[in-house]
């Protein structure tokens, strides 16, 4: 959970297409903390992760575990 930058690409697949785009990807131009990646993904233009049911409260969760 704490390692694992494919966790919410797997959990959520129809908000990363191509298994892209995780918290905590090293590949991103500039790193980013996993709290400001997450308000990231709630800020994105198309509100696909504003609108999902579960993905704020998930990322909420992962956050107060952490």
């Amino acid at each position: 959970m704490y390692t694992n930058p494919q966790l919410y690409p797997k959990m959520y697949p129809w908000l990363f297409p191509y298994g892209l785009g995780g918290i905590g990807n090293n590949k991103m131009q500039r790193p980013l903390s996993a709290q400001s990646r997450k308000r990231n993904l709630l800020e994105y233009y198309d509100k696909r992760f504003q609108t999902d049911r579960t993905f704020s409260l998930i990322a909420f969760n992962d956050e107060q575990i952490k």
